[in-house]
């Protein structure tokens, strides 16, 4: 679910009833102008709000009365796939802070048992949560354009027996996201020192990349349900 704050203000402490559930993850604060991605457990969720907010029970019945609005609440990859990871899986969190939106055309290459692995679109100032699964072991690569530039930005991931790894790189549009594209990316060696293309193995280090104005932090978890968290903004 996605959970969109239009005020200028945050939104904090996060207040959630369950007539049948529970939450599995998501923040606790909404800063203004942004969306985040909560996703749950269960078969219902009966009251989601924050303390900051005033409610009060006709509230609450009116908005149960609401028809769904595509355009604020939304399911996530994420929560399709509960109960359905494999051994290895990677959730992807791409928080994209730029004032344009990124935009795959179904260019990726993953081994994942989820074949709709990348959503084709992340809104600016949105955040876009997707999982990838393998029972062996995950591979994946995708790019997003950077609409109003020439640039796409290019995530290559491996998460199996050993160390999780991953590569980012900012290329020239159209970027090419094959298999043999990601083993080229995923090979340090074949690479020259840039600013714009990093590799790293999962660790607490946040690795960052550049080109022009725009960066990109990337941080990667260990172990077999790794967490694969992108930011992209301007400065």
């Amino acid at each position: 679910m996605k959970f969109s704050n239009f005020l200028e203000s945050a939104l904090t402490d996060l207040q959630c009833d369950f007539g049948c559930g529970s939450r599995h993850s998501g923040p606790t604060r909404v800063v203004g102008n942004f969306s985040e991605v909560f996703s749950f457990r269960g078969a219902m969720i009966s009251n989601l709000s924050y303390s900051d907010v005033p409610t009060n029970e006709t509230l609450i019945n009116k908005l149960n009365q609401m028809p769904p609005a595509p355009d604020v609440w939304m399911m996530t990859k994420e929560v399709s796939s509960v109960g359905k990871c494999r051994r290895f899986s990677c959730n992807v969190e791409f928080v994209n802070c730029l004032n344009v939106p990124l935009r795959n055309r179904n260019k990726f290459y993953s081994n994942s048992n989820d074949k709709d692995f990348v959503p084709p679109e992340i809104q600016s100032f949105h955040r876009e949560s997707f999982l990838g699964s393998s029972d062996t072991n995950l591979e994946a690569m995708f790019s997003y354009e950077i609409l109003s530039t020439d640039l796409a930005l290019v995530i290559a991931l491996k998460v199996g027996p050993g160390t999780n790894s991953f590569a980012a790189a900012f290329t020239e549009i159209p970027a090419v996201t094959e298999k043999k594209d990601l083993e080229a990316l995923m090979n340090p060696n074949e690479w020259k020192i840039h600013d714009y293309v990093k590799y790293s193995n999962a660790s607490k280090t946040l690795e960052v990349i550049s080109v022009r104005n725009i960066r990109v932090e990337i941080l990667m978890t260990e172990g077999e349900k790794s967490v694969l968290k992108i930011r992209i903004y301007a400065v």
